[in-house]
């Protein structure tokens, strides 16, 4: 059964919120070959076609990066297990981000509470924000295997390339190697 991973860090500054979580009792080591299964992302208005398309490709070879590093094979005719992705995008004003970032600082015991301060006259500025989740999948049973969760906000479409490429890292920081 998938557990629900909630990674709810949105700052206005820092690195992304990222929580992962294998499946009990199953080994993505044990697999070999992987293949790519429908992915996407859900926008607050439709996105121009060329940023959804770029920030897929971006996702889809950061993963695809991590996966070989660690001694997967892509082999689209006979994968053993599969991939996928979903990622939510939504718009937040920089106050609502801060608010967010204070909450969760003051839920994490041990931890000091910096208020996220915004400047006067910079309260409107709005960020987007995004949420993606990584899926692997054994192909034959249907099991889900591992999954993550990353979650930050960019102001732009070249910051996200940024912190995609930093979430997917983070993701995959504990993600298993290959078993030789």
């Amino acid at each position: 059964a998938a557990v629900v991973l909630a990674a709810v860090l949105a700052g206005c500054a820092g690195a992304p919120g990222v929580a992962t979580e294998s499946a009990p009792g199953e080994s993505v080591a044990t697999r070999t070959t992987f293949a790519w299964d429908e992915s996407g992302i859900s926008w607050p208005e439709p996105a121009p076609a060329a940023v959804d398309a770029e920030i897929a490709a971006l996702v889809k070879a950061a993963v695809r990066e991590q996966l070989l590093r660690r001694g997967y094979v892509e082999d689209a005719a006979a994968p053993e297990f599969v991939v996928s992705f979903h990622a939510t995008v939504r718009e937040l004003r920089e106050h609502d981000l801060c608010t967010m970032r204070n909450h969760v600082l003051a839920s994490d015991p041990g931890r000091e509470v910096e208020v996220c301060r915004v400047e006067a006259g910079r309260l409107g500025r709005t960020y987007r924000q995004g949420t993606l989740v990584v899926f692997v999948v054994d192909r034959r049973r249907g099991v889900l295997l591992w999954q993550g969760v990353a979650e930050d906000a960019a102001r732009s479409v070249a910051e996200a390339r940024d912190v995609v490429r930093e979430a997917v890292d983070r993701m995959f920081r504990d993600f298993p190697e290959r078993a030789r």
